[in-house]
């Protein structure tokens, strides 16, 4: 007796997550997210070769326009494509690209301008799904909220009719819709309805979920998803007017595919959170270490007071020494020093005046002292991740695992975790870092049983709980844990 045929949603993502040998329903499959990736830096071309020869076949390219950091679009999608020939691969690939509201008639011309540079190499005909980004965004940056709001609808009902008939010339396989919105609170003035876009009408009040919608290729819904974010698999916020839903189940009824991002990075009201593995540092004594640290760039700070001054720098070794308590987590470090510390320093660098011995002994100072906090917030971090991993496991012990005789790490236990929501059909993994294509490629070959409902749901209330209780160290200064 065969299995019952897979959805067709289902169907679509395996075909074109996985080779034949490794295809199973029950589990979501995995894509990975191009935003951060440099197609001239090797470790990165090394890391798309890779996740093409593990058999991935979905890429979210971001942005059309050009972001930060990172090549262009249509230079990325030509570097995968170009692997992807030379591999002689015979599936389809499925390029993921957005683009604000009102924008989707740029893709259009994005496309032919890259047909007229790409000298005949277009062999290999490509399957786009375009996502409108962030459409609540809209709302967030009118002058008159109330009135934006109100707009959204029809504006998003104007892209639709544009990208249909995209779709029906086929320049675009189908779209969809990337946003947060879709996993807020109904009362929240962001929020998006599923089913009313579904429906091209304003409100999500049906009186009972039609058989059709006038949108035949709107077919893909995308949204942030991880352990901390996980209101999509867990809370019923959307209603077609006689039931609520989970977003997962709404997107399942209308027929939709869907797509998980940022499933390692969770932001909160405060910062951000990555459920990576920072180095733990067990054997230093990194308390001390930064406390030697300050009591060193402080005495240098006052000394040369009024040399910084006079470079209209901050004095960040105070201002640290005050603040310092509201920092645990490296990621939310790394921000604060390359948005403020490191482009105020570089000031005092670049001074064309000759440093004095002063200044010089200050600046050695403060690399130490930054030196020594990122140390402190990567243990501080690979103590937390490692309290949440714990949590989990003590409350879905099917969810421990090993890799090569080791423990899963809280990244592999959460990928875990994703593969087994229902509905869930693709995680999109962030290639900036090969270690994480490395490592989602690794969870996701090894074929593990979905875990039970019940189980899965102790599990994400369990990581609730854990990352809830970090933020409350992380926020309290007086908490036993943070640095007396």
């Amino acid at each position: 007796m065969t299995d019952a045929p897979p959805t067709l949603t289902k169907m679509r993502l395996c075909e074109s997550a996985f080779p034949p040998a490794e295809k199973n329903v029950e589990t979501a499959g995995l894509g990975f997210g191009m935003l951060r990736i440099d197609v001239d830096y090797g470790p990165h071309r090394s890391a798309v070769e890779a996740a093409l020869r593990a058999g991935v076949r979905v890429f979210d390219l971001g942005s059309m326009e050009r972001t930060d950091r990172s090549s262009s679009a249509w230079k990325k999608f030509k570097f995968v494509r170009e692997i992807f020939k030379d591999c002689q691969f015979p599936e389809t690939l499925e390029f993921l690209i957005r683009g604000d509201l009102g924008q989707a008639a740029l893709f259009q011309e994005w496309q032919a301008l890259g047909k007229d540079n790409d000298h005949g190499r277009s062999e290999l005909t490509p399957v786009f799904t375009y996502l409108v980004a962030d459409p609540e965004f809209a709302i967030r940056q009118a002058a008159d909220q109330e009135h934006a709001a109100l707009e959204l609808y029809e504006k998003l009902t104007s892209e639709f009719k544009f990208l249909e008939g995209l779709a029906e010339a086929g320049i675009i396989r189908d779209y969809g819709v990337a946003s947060a919105g879709f996993t807020y609170a109904k009362e929240d003035p962001y929020f998006l309805s599923l089913f009313a876009l579904y429906h091209g009408e304003e409100g999500s009040a049906h009186s009972a979920l039609k058989s059709h919608t006038p949108f035949p290729h709107f077919r893909a819904v995308e949204f942030p998803f991880n352990l901390y974010e996980s209101s999509a698999y867990q809370f019923e916020n959307q209603s077609d007017g006689q039931s609520n839903f989970t977003l997962l189940k709404a997107a399942a009824k209308c027929g939709f595919r869907t797509y998980a991002r940022r499933p390692l990075d969770a932001l909160t009201n405060t910062q951000l959170l990555r459920f990576i593995s920072y180095p733990d540092h067990h054997r230093l004594d990194l308390d001390a270490a930064v406390m030697r640290t300050f009591q060193v760039a402080l005495a240098a700070e006052l000394e040369v007071g009024k040399e910084i001054e006079e470079s209209k720098s901050p004095a960040w070794a105070h201002r640290l020494k005050n603040s310092l308590k509201q920092i645990t987590d490296p990621e939310q470090w790394k921000e604060i020093r390359r948005r403020r510390i490191d482009r105020d320093l570089e000031i005092i660098y670049a001074s064309p005046s000759e440093p004095s011995r002063k200044m010089d002994h200050y600046l050695s100072a403060m690399e130490a002292l930054l030196l020594a906090i990122q140390l402190w917030c990567e243990k501080k971090g690979a103590e937390r991740n490692e309290r949440i991993r714990a949590k989990i496991v003590s409350a879905a012990p099917a969810s421990r695992g090993s890799a090569n005789g080791k423990p899963w790490s809280l990244a592999e236990t959460a990928f875990h975790l994703y593969r087994s929501v229902p509905h869930l059909d693709c995680v999109l993994v962030g290639m900036r870092s090969p270690k994480y294509v490395e490592m989602a490629l690794g969870i996701f070959s090894l074929g593990e049983k979905p875990l039970d409902p019940d189980v899965l749901g102790r599990a994400f209330e369990a990581a609730h709980s854990a990352i809830h209780a970090s933020l409350e160290i992380a926020e309290n200064p007086s908490h036993p844990e943070m640095l007396s």
